[in-house]
């Protein structure tokens, strides 16, 4: 009887403490992001401009357009009191500077070291730098592992970038963002989102409900995705990636706006709204056969709980009607 008697209080208290850990568990991961967010404009505060999504290290190329080289989770570094990890990597390039041809397919010795820090120790092989774990950019509710199979560390957030057509947070190919550029306004951009394991496949459109996958893009199609854009990425595999927002919370995930404030987006939120608010101009969808009059995705929802992305869903074909706000 005593035995059974324990049994229930233990079915009965259980639930109670997986909740209370995982609310410890978004409010870590909350915090993260806004120290990333804080971060980012810092960066911009001293170079009037965000990081790019990706950028080539100083005296190193590559196929000049090949979307390789440091992240802006590299460039962040300096601004999350990691400069002795910064210091470690080699210098890294700023938007714009790609380097010559003439280098580019220099190695950074820095990323092939057995030991971190001990350039005796260089591996071509190896890359054990890169496999230092920051507590800032992991969420403690993380699907993907710690390290890849390869010994990257990964991470658990990806920033929104585009691929050709500049609609994303974060830049390619040389081209700098700035805070004027972000014209539907940094309070409805998503600049950063959680990223769980990998999930494979070839891209979705916007009004695939089951798999809301990719955004940023005028279609919301392929061209740009939510990716696994980590701080070690530099040279070969990237590792677990996704091509979604993802997380470990239950009902849906962390979002980092363009303004720094940090929102929980629901899982069940309007898809459409989702790949406006992926986006940093106003929307247009040549697809939903819109007048131009509601083409215009500048606005996201209405009726937002605190904390919690959750838009209500519109039938109404007049988009200018659906408002947005946002809710610490």
């Amino acid at each position: 009887m005593v035995i059974a008697i324990i049994a229930i209080l233990i079915a009965l208290l259980l639930p109670a403490v997986q909740q209370a850990r995982e609310a410890a568990r978004r409010t870590q991961c909350k915090n993260n992001l806004k120290q990333i967010g804080l971060a980012l404009h810092n960066f911009h505060d001293t170079h009037q401009y965000f990081p790019p999504a990706t950028g080539w290290p100083q005296g190193a190329t590559g196929d000049a357009e090949e979307r390789s080289g440091p992240t802006w989770m590299t460039y962040l570094l300096p601004y999350m009191d990691l400069g002795s990890l910064a210091n470690e990597l080699t210098q890294y390039t700023l938007p714009g500077q790609k380097g010559t041809a003439a280098n580019q397919e220099r190695q950074l010795a820095e990323f092939y070291m057995t030991t971190p820090g001990d350039v005796s120790t260089i591996d071509p092989t190896v890359t054990l730098i890169a496999g230092k774990q920051i507590p800032s950019y992991r969420c403690p509710s993380a699907l993907n592992t710690d390290v890849t199979a390869w010994g990257f560390a990964t991470a658990s957030y990806a920033g929104s970038y585009s691929v050709g057509d500049g609609w994303g947070f974060f830049s390619l190919e040389g081209v700098t963002r700035r805070l004027g550029d972000v014209t539907d306004g940094l309070s409805y951009t998503i600049a950063v989102g959680e990223a769980g394991a990998y999930r494979p496949g070839s891209g979705y459109s916007p009004t695939h409900v089951q798999q809301p996958a990719w955004f940023a893009s005028p279609t919301g199609y392929v061209w740009s995705a939510m990716r696994h854009v980590d701080y070690y990425r530099l040279r070969g595999p990237n590792g677990p990636r996704d091509d979604a927002m993802t997380s470990g919370h239950p009902g849906g995930v962390h979002v980092l706006a363009g303004d720094g404030a940090v929102h929980f987006m629901d899982n069940g939120m309007n898809l459409l709204v989702y790949t406006s608010l992926g986006t940093i101009r106003p929307f247009v969808n040549t697809t939903l056969n819109a007048t131009s009059s509601d083409a215009n995705w500048q606005y996201a929802a209405a009726n937002w709980a605190p904390g919690l992305w959750k838009p209500n869903a519109t039938t109404s074909s007049n988009w200018d009607e659906i408002q947005s706000s946002w809710d610490e």
